[in-house]
C-alpha cells in the first residue's frame, strides 16, 4: 500500500507558485460598524428614531453638525460596573460587517473616497502576487470599541477563520497582518492558543505600527477628543471614544512607564498614574470614574508583554513629534485645551510602545524581525509606498521558502 505524504495543495498560483494565505487583523477604528435604530424616543427632534441598517463607522456625513449629536449617542457605549462590561446605548444594535472578506478593511467607508482607504493599497499590491480576496487574503474586522476584554465570541471566530483559511488553502500555514490595536489584539488571542496550534497554523505575524505598551495619546484623546486629522470634523463632537473600553486599553502601560511618571501639568499639579482618578474626573466628572475603572479592567490583559511564540515581524515608524505629555497653562484645566510636549514617535504611538516587540528577543526561540522607517505617521504609513513595498517583500521572501520546501514529494511505501 502507498501513503503519499504531502499535502492537497489546492492553491492560489503565481507562475505555479505556492502562497501562505494571509488574514488581516485591523486596528482600533480600522472596522466598519453598522447599526440599526428603535428608539421610544429620540435625543434631538432631528435625530431618527427608527432604521433599518445604515453605515454608522466610517459615516462622515452624519459626524457634521447637526448630525454628529444623533451619530454620537448611537456610536457611544454604555459601561456597567456591576458587570465591567458594555453595552449600546439603548433602542441601538450594532454589527460588523464583511469578516472573512477584505472589504471593510480596505474602505472605512463604503463609498470607498480617499478620507476612509485603509489596507486597500496593501491588498492590492499583494493581489498582484496571486492573491485572492475571500480567498488566499481574508480580514478579520471586529467591533473595535471594546478591548479584548470582551472579544471572547470574536477570538473564537478568529480560531476558526484561521482554521478555515488554512484548509481552503491546502493546509498551508497563516500569515496574521495587523495594525496598531491589531497587534495586541492579535498577540492576546495568540497567547490563549496551545504552542501546538500555533506550530500547525500560524507562519508568522506581521505587525504594523503594533502599540505593544499603549500611548500618552491615548490621554490626550480623553481630553481632548480627536479629529481624526480631517478639517471637516471638530474634535469636540467626537468625545465618545471616552465610552470605549478600548482607549482605556491603549492607556500608556505601567510596563512600558514608571508609575510616577508625570502625563499631565498644570501650575498647580502635577498628574502621574497614581492621580490619574483624579485627573479624568476633573474632565468629565460624568465618565471620569467609570474610565478608570476600564482602565483597571484592561492593564493586566499583556501584563509584562508576553511573546507570541511565532515567527514575528515588527515594522513601525519614527521621527514624528509624538505627545508624551500635556501642559494645561494658568486657568486652562480642564476647560481648554493643553499644549504637548512631544518626543519620537509615530506621530500617535510614542517610540518606546512601538519598540516593544523587541523585549521578546531571547524569550521565544521564533525569530524576531524589526524595522524601524521613518517619518510615517501612524496610519498614514498604510499608504506609503516604502511600506508597502516593505510588506510585499516579506511575503515574497516567506513563499518562496515555501516553495524551495515543495520542489520535490515524498512517497513512503508502507
Amino acid at each position: 500500500m502507498l501513503k503519499l505524504v504531502t499535502f492537497i495543495l489546492l492553491l492560489s498560483f503565481v507562475s505555479g507558485e505556492i502562497l501562505h494565505p494571509i488574514i488581516i487583523v485591523p486596528g482600533d477604528g480600522g472596522s466598519q460598524i453598522e447599526a440599526k435604530i428603535n428608539r421610544t424616543q429620540s435625543i434631538h427632534f432631528w435625530c431618527y428614531d427608527h432604521s433599518d441598517w445604515y453605515d454608522l463607522w466610517l459615516n462622515i456625513e452624519q459626524m457634521l453638525p447637526p448630525a454628529v449629536k444623533c451619530w454620537e449617542e448611537n456610536i457611544k457605549l454604555r459601561y456597567d460596573p456591576v458587570t465591567h462590561t458594555t453595552h449600546n446605548s439603548v433602542g441601538v444594535e450594532t454589527r460588523i460587517p464583511g469578516f472573512g472578506d477584505t472589504f471593510s478593511v480596505e474602505f472605512l467607508d463604503k463609498s470607498k473616497r480617499a478620507v476612509g482607504y485603509y489596507f486597500a493599497p496593501i491588498v492590492n499590491e499583494l493581489t498582484k502576487l496571486g492573491y485572492i480576496r475571500g480567498k488566499s487574503i481574508r480580514g478579520a474586522p471586529y467591533d473595535f470599541r471594546k478591548a479584548a476584554n470582551e472579544q471572547a465570541e470574536y477570538f473564537t471566530k478568529l480560531r476558526k477563520l484561521v482554521e478555515e483559511t488554512y484548509q481552503q488553502n491546502g493546509n498551508i500555514p497563516v500569515v496574521l497582518v495587523t495594525h496598531s490595536m491589531g497587534s495586541i489584539m492579535t498577540l492576546h488571542f495568540l497567547n490563549t492558543q496551545s504552542q501546538k496550534w500555533k506550530d500547525e497554523y500560524i507562519q508568522s505575524f506581521v505587525s504594523l505600527a503594533g502599540v505593544w505598551g499603549g500611548t500618552v495619546d491615548a490621554i490626550k484623546v480623553f481630553a481632548i477628543g480627536d479629529d481624526l486629522h480631517s478639517r471637516f470634523l471638530s474634535e469636540k463632537n467626537l468625545l465618545w471614544q471616552r465610552t470605549c473600553p478600548s482607549l482605556a486599553w491603549l492607556m500608556p502601560s505601567r510596563d512600558f512607564w514608571d508609575t510616577e511618571y508625570v502625563f499631565a501639568t498644570t501650575p498647580d499639579k502635577n498628574y502621574t498614574r497614581s492621580d490619574s482618578q483624579e485627573f479624568f474626573g476633573s474632565i468629565s466628572p460624568e465618565l471620569g470614574t467609570n474610565f478608570v475603572s476600564m482602565i483597571n479592567d484592561t492593564k493586566d490583559i499583556l501584563s509584562g508583554l508576553p511573546a507570541p511564540n511565532v515567527e514575528v515581524y515588527c515594522i513601525h515608524s519614527s521621527k514624528i513629534p509624538t505627545a508624551e505629555r500635556l501642559v494645561y497653562g494658568k486657568g486652562y484645566f480642564p476647560s481648554y485645551d493643553p499644549e504637548f510636549v512631544n518626543g519620537d514617535g509615530d506621530g500617535t504611538v510614542n517610540i518606546r510602545s512601538l519598540e516593544g516587540c523587541l523585549s521578546w528577543k531571547g524569550k521565544q526561540s521564533q525569530p524576531i524581525h524589526h524595522t524601524k522607517l521613518e517619518g510615517m505617521d501612524h496610519l498614514g504609513m498604510l499608504m506609503e509606498k516604502e511600506l508597502i513595498e516593505n510588506v510585499a517583500e516579506i511575503i515574497k521572501k516567506t513563499n518562496k521558502k515555501l516553495n524551495n520546501s515543495f520542489d520535490y514529494v515524498n512517497i513512503e511505501i508502507i
